[in-house]
């Protein structure tokens, strides 16, 4: 059975309807009923988000109301400390960390609350009931990560090896020693393992180029290139114009492609065409980019 691994730096319905969880999110905000029978991992908080504990999570709904759920002895493992002794507060010392098994999903009797759905967990250690008021607004609201959704990035990502761009490695630490990370753009860096950082506590890659590990944020893979694009890219465009690339460079004379893969797609594009030359003007939110018949010709 997997476990997830941290690394140091509501009348009142169940929801039949069952979709195929195919775990590509981590926040079910249209198909609540995909949370049944998928185990949640609670994630940590950094040390000053700590002693506010968790929010919403309670012993039993009563009538749903705001103030029956936030009595303080409705509260699931409430907060010992006095200063934050309050309803809704729950210990993050008991509960940081551990897994639970969604049983059902209850529709809120009251439609106009901010958490439509109660998720009913079962605390895999102690057995132990819980109820989760879950916002489908939120998504930072979501204290927890899907199991099946980290193992599927775990399954996805690692023995991948990925070419990283120069500002996601500048100013990185290696997680092993904390010496500054050098850059160099044909580094290929190896996916070792998949975990969450006890810092931000976000899930992320730890990633080797042979001399030093880092972490990678999972949500920064759209700027990185597999080591086989990244290689194809580098034999088409040449090194010189693949490096500036890495590194968020244009310069006169690349093509439209190449402008596109440095600095993204543009906010907008004007198009001109006069004595045989199509004129491009690409907008970005500071500066613009001006191509003849598709090679750049001038940057402001």
């Amino acid at each position: 059975m997997c476990q997830i691994t941290t690394r140091a730096v509501p009348p009142r319905n169940k929801i039949a309807e069952i979709a195929s969880y195919d775990s590509t999110t981590n926040f079910q905000f249209q198909n609540v009923g995909n949370y049944v029978g998928q185990r949640l991992y609670l994630k940590g908080k950094s040390e000053g988000l700590r002693k506010f504990g968790y929010r919403d999570m309670y012993n039993s709904i009563g009538d749903g109301s705001h103030t029956y759920l936030m009595k303080v002895e409705n509260t699931y493992k409430p907060l010992e400390e006095s200063e934050f002794k309050l309803g809704g507060y729950s210990s993050y010392d008991q509960l940081a960390g551990r897994y639970f098994k969604v049983d059902s999903v209850i529709k809120n009797k009251f439609p106009s609350s901010v958490n439509p759905f109660f998720l009913k967990l079962i605390e895999e250690e102690s057995g132990d009931t819980a109820y989760f008021a879950l916002s489908t607004e939120y998504e930072s609201s979501f204290p927890f990560i899907i199991v099946g959704y980290f193992e599927k990035i775990k399954a996805q990502n690692v023995g991948k090896k990925f070419v990283l761009r120069e500002n996601f490695v500048d100013g990185v630490l290696d997680i092993n020693t904390s010496n500054p990370v050098t850059y160099n753009y044909l580094d290929a860096w190896e996916c070792k393992d998949v975990t969450i950082d006890e810092q931000y506590f976000r899930i992320k890659l730890v990633l080797s180029n042979g001399h030093n590990e880092i972490f990678y944020d999972i949500e920064a893979l759209s700027n990185s290139f597999s080591d086989v694009v990244a290689g194809q890219y580098r034999k088409k465009f040449g090194a010189t114009n693949w490096k500036k690339i890495l590194e968020g460079v244009v310069s006169l004379g690349m093509t439209k492609e190449m402008c596109e893969i440095s600095w993204g797609v543009p906010n907008d594009i004007n198009k001109t065409i006069t004595s045989g030359v199509t004129h491009e003007q690409w907008v970005y939110d500071d500066n613009y980019l001006y191509f003849d018949n598709g090679i750049l010709k001038a940057i402001q």
